[in-house]
């Protein structure tokens, strides 16, 4: 059964019509299936109209996050109703669509089959940009501890003790928008996930043979333990950048690595950091590397004057 919304969302009518400001305001219908049927409103003065017979576009389920972004994007910008469905029905993000509107022949732009004059592509392209130009996600990934409670099992964010510790885990908690602890022993963990105590360094997985499969970020075939570290930091850091980067609306993101050298030095060496990917920029900053810190005390001052400055 399909369940039809006079407004241009399901939720509420915000880009109903005005003498002064009006956005795209086609009716929505929804599907069980998650797909959506746009229909253009007739009653839509003759400016602004879409140079197509057809009243209705079909939107298959995959391509409608995209369509409800762009119409939250769009609202308030004169645009023809079914530009929208169009973009997201050829586009496959906010990123992709930023760069048809810029794809000009003959002062116009083609989208699924139908041509939008420079007025309509301009606002629109604007609206997009300017949608896309914030702040970039912000992820830190600190490094364990040696010293630990003396607990069998912990939240990883309680189980290490050490003062320095307590200094890291308040920069990822406070700068990030997410943070995640590099482990010698589990590789990359959520502070909250729940992890057995151990006592494991990247020193004990040195020269230790195994069996491996595959290959490292930097095409070297994995050979010891401490490759098999660095391709679960890897994995572990790949999963977590793309569950923030929203792929329909993708954000640029920042990923913090505070690590010292024995932990940054053998992930970095494996092309750990060169091999990371965003559907956004991805911008990777390692902190204690690309800054003239003497020792832990500066490291820690350091830190401490990021999160008071927060």
């Amino acid at each position: 059964m399909a369940a039809t919304d006079t407004t241009p969302t399901d939720t509420d009518s915000e880009h109903a019509a005005t003498s002064d400001d009006r956005g795209p305001s086609p009716t929505v219908t929804s599907h069980d299936d998650g797909s959506l049927t746009v229909t253009k409103d007739s009653s839509i003065p003759d400016f602004i109209r879409d140079e197509s017979e057809e009243p209705t576009v079909e939107i298959a389920p995959a391509d409608a996050p995209l369509f409800r972004i762009l119409m939250d994007v769009f609202e308030g910008i004169r645009l023809p109703d079914l530009m929208p469905a169009r973009l997201a029905r050829e586009c496959a993000s906010t990123a992709a669509v930023a760069d048809k509107l810029t794809d000009v022949e003959r002062g116009h732009v083609t989208v699924d089959r139908v041509s939008y004059g420079l007025s309509y592509t301009k606002a629109a392209r604007e609206a997009v940009e300017q949608h896309r130009d914030r702040d970039p996600k912000t992820l830190v990934a600190v490094g364990c501890s040696a010293s630990k409670r003396d607990v069998k099992v912990s939240r990883a964010g309680d189980l290490y003790s050490s003062g320095y510790w307590t200094v890291k885990s308040r920069y990822g908690a406070e700068v990030g928008d997410d943070w995640g602890i590099i482990s010698a022993k589990y590789g990359l963990l959520s502070p909250d996930e729940e992890i057995a105590n151990y006592d494991r360094t990247v020193t004990d997985l040195e020269g230790i043979p195994v069996d491996g499969e595959g290959r490292l970020p930097n095409g070297d075939p994995v050979k010891t333990l401490l490759d098999e570290w660095a391709m679960d930091v890897y994995e572990g850091l790949s999963a977590w950048i793309d569950s923030e980067a929203h792929p329909d609306d993708p954000r640029d993101v920042e990923l913090q690595i505070v690590l010292g050298d024995r932990y940054y030095d053998p992930l970095a060496e494996r092309g750990v950091f060169d091999a990371l990917r965003a559907s956004g920029e991805l911008t990777v900053d390692p902190v204690f590397q690309t800054r003239d810190f003497s020792g832990m005390g500066e490291q820690m001052s350091w830190m401490n004057e990021q999160v008071d400055a927060e």
